[in-house]
């Protein structure tokens, strides 16, 4: 499946909040928890819960997929569809023949702003799209390849909501101070919420979920 390496890194993820509660439980003990620890065992708790979310979200488009409905011609997208990162996608179909995807983002004038590839040749594929504008109908190009090298390409839009105004007010600062980035992808040095900003200060990626480390790894 073209994916695989992201659900790895799902699972991955899980894992590790997964040991982050037994943790925090095994240091708090009998005790009275602190107000500190209080906000600590509210986080995890929430993020546990979008964990369990995700897993019934993941299984549903699984199902989705197997129907055999979406094919290249007519594959099913999904705007950020766990609910946690609203400038990310997902396309999902399947092929007669194992394929390998190229993604390429458009910057709106026709051209490419940034791409990345799934290697694996695959007949199901559940694609992550990401570093989508925000509040724009981006132009995705995806360019599918067959073992013996042949290709076929085709563009699909996909729709993202404005930025809220947190995450905006962030973005004004970035672009107004050219100091903050540099070419390509950026970190943000925030906590809540994690985002990604461009080359040009533009939001590309935020995490609409609340910041473990504010509360936990201080």
């Amino acid at each position: 499946m073209s994916s695989s390496p992201g659900i790895c890194r799902a699972q991955v993820v899980k894992s590790m909040f997964a040991v982050v509660g037994l943790v925090l439980i095994f240091v708090q003990g009998t005790k009275v928890p602190s107000e500190r620890e209080k906000v600590a065992a509210r986080d995890i708790q929430v993020l546990m819960n979008q964990i369990r979310m995700q897993e019934q979200i993941e299984s549903f488009l699984l199902q989705e997929m197997e129907t055999g409905e979406y094919s290249w011609e007519n594959p099913f997208v999904v705007v950020d569809p766990y609910g946690v990162c609203p400038l990310s996608a997902l396309v999902f179909f399947t092929s007669e023949e194992p394929l390998s995807i190229r993604v390429a983002i458009s910057n709106g004038e026709g051209e490419e702003d940034f791409s990345f590839s799934f290697e694996i040749l695959s007949t199901k594929h559940l694609v992550p799209v990401y570093g989508l504008f925000p509040g724009e109908r981006n132009q995705v190009f995806l360019e599918a390849r067959t073992e013996t090298g042949e290709t076929r390409e085709r563009v699909i839009e996909i729709p993202t909501a404005p930025l809220p105004e947190s995450v905006r007010n962030l973005g004004e600062v970035v672009k107004n101070d050219e100091s903050l980035r540099q070419p390509g992808f950026n970190f943000s040095w925030f906590d809540n919420p994690k985002t990604i900003f461009d080359g040009d200060g533009v939001i590309r990626w935020f995490l609409n979920i609340p910041a473990l480390g504010t509360s936990f790894f201080k």
